[in-house]
C-alpha cells in the first residue's frame, strides 16, 4: 500500500515536517494559504480554506482524482473565536466539501488540542474523559471534532498537549532572561503536559504507517509525553541545563514566584494527560519526558 495520495491541509511548522517525511513514500500535496517557492518532494497548492469557491478550483486543478488520506493541521490566522472558527470548523467543512472524488478518501486525521478538556484540579484525563471546555479555543475545537465524527469517512482526532522544541523556545528564553536579570519568574501552580515537536511529527507519520499497513486507528488519541509535571520543575531543569557548563561560583539561583495571576492566565488549567493509547499503538516516544526534550538546551548566558 505504498505511494498513496495524501493531502496535508496546513503547511506551518508541523505540517511542513509531516509532509516532507511522508513524501519519501507517498505522493504528498500540501495546501497553504500564502504562495511560496516550490518544494522538492511536496507538491504545493495555494488557497484559503475560508474561500470555498477558490478552494474548490484549487483542489480540482491540483488533485482532480482526489486523495486517499487527509491530514488537517491548520493554525488559525488570529487567536480569537472568529479566527479559530474560520480555521477549524468552516475550513474543515470547506476542504471536505471541495475534495474531488470524495469516495476515494479513506481516512481523515484532524490535529486538535488538549485544550478541549475543562478539568483543572490535577485530574487524570484520557480519551474517555468528558469535555466541557469553557474557553473559546476548546469549544471551537470540540465542535470541529464532533462535526468530523459525523462524517461517513473514517476519522481520527489527535489532541496534542503543549508542543515545544523545533524552534519553540519560549520557556528557555523566560528562564534565560530571569537568570541574566536576577528577577523573579512568575510561575503558575499545577501540572503541565508537554510533547516535543519531533514526537508530534513522529506520531502523525506513525499513524499514516499504520493505515498503510491496513491497521485500524482509534477515533481519538491524546498525544503527550509520559510525565505530566509542575511548571516550576521544568523551569528549574532548564536553569540547570543553561548553567551546566559554568563553574559553581558562576551559577545563579533561579528565583521562582508562585503568582495567582499566572494561574488565571494559564489557558490549559491543571490536569494530567494520559498517553496510554499512543503507547499502545506501538509508537515509541523520542522524548518520554521534558528532561530528554530540554537536555540539549545548553547555551551561554550572554
Amino acid at each position: 500500500m505504498q505511494d498513496k495520495g495524501i493531502l496535508v491541509a496546513g503547511y506551518g511548522k508541523l505540517g511542513q515536517r509531516v509532509a516532507q517525511q511522508l513524501a519519501t513514500k507517498h505522493q504528498v500535496t500540501a495546501l497553504k494559504r500564502s504562495p511560496q517557492a516550490p518544494e522538492q518532494n511536496v507538491h504545493l497548492c495555494f488557497a484559503d480554506v475560508t474561500q470555498p469557491e477558490k478552494l474548490s478550483q484549487c483542489l480540482q486543478q491540483n488533485l482532480p482524482e482526489g486523495v486517499d488520506y487527509l491530514i488537517y493541521c491548520l493554525s488559525p490566522s488570529e487567536r480569537s473565536e472568529q479566527g479559530y472558527r474560520a480555521a477549524y470548523v468552516n475550513g474543515l467543512k470547506n476542504v471536505l466539501a471541495a475534495l474531488p472524488n470524495s469516495t476515494r478518501l479513506k481516512h481523515v486525521i484532524f490535529v486538535s488540542s488538549t485544550s478541549v478538556f475543562h478539568q483543572s484540579e490535577h485530574e487524570w484525563v484520557d480519551e474517555q474523559t468528558p469535555c466541557q471546555p469553557s474557553s473559546f479555543a476548546g469549544k471551537v475545537l470540540l465542535e470541529a471534532e464532533q462535526f468530523l465524527q459525523q462524517q461517513a469517512v473514517a476519522t481520527s482526532v489527535v489532541r496534542f498537549s503543549g508542543i515545544y522544541g523545533g524552534g519553540r523556545s519560549r520557556l528557555i528564553e523566560q528562564v534565560r532572561q530571569a537568570l541574566l536579570s536576577g528577577s523573579s519568574l512568575a510561575v503558575a501552580e499545577g501540572f503541565s503536559n508537554r510533547i516535543h515537536e519531533d514526537d508530534c511529527v513522529g506520531f502523525l507519520c506513525h499513524l499514516m504507517d499504520l493505515l498503510d499497513q491496513g491497521k485500524r486507528l482509534e477515533p481519538l488519541y491524546i498525544a503527550t509525553d509520559s510525565e505530566p509535571v509542575a511548571l516550576a520543575e521544568v523551569y528549574q531543569f532548564i536553569s540547570e541545563q543553561l548553567q551546566a557548563g559554568l563553574a559553581a561560583q558562576e551559577k545563579r539561583p533561579l528565583q521562582l514566584e508562585h503568582n495567582p495571576e499566572a494561574n488565571k492566565q494559564r489557558r490549559a488549567g491543571s490536569k494530567r494527560c494520559c498517553n496510554g493509547l499512543l503507547l499502545k499503538s506501538g509508537y515509541a516516544l523520542k522524548y518520554p519526558s521534558y528532561r530528554e526534550g530540554y537536555a540539549g538546551c545548553r547555551a551561554a548566558l550572554s
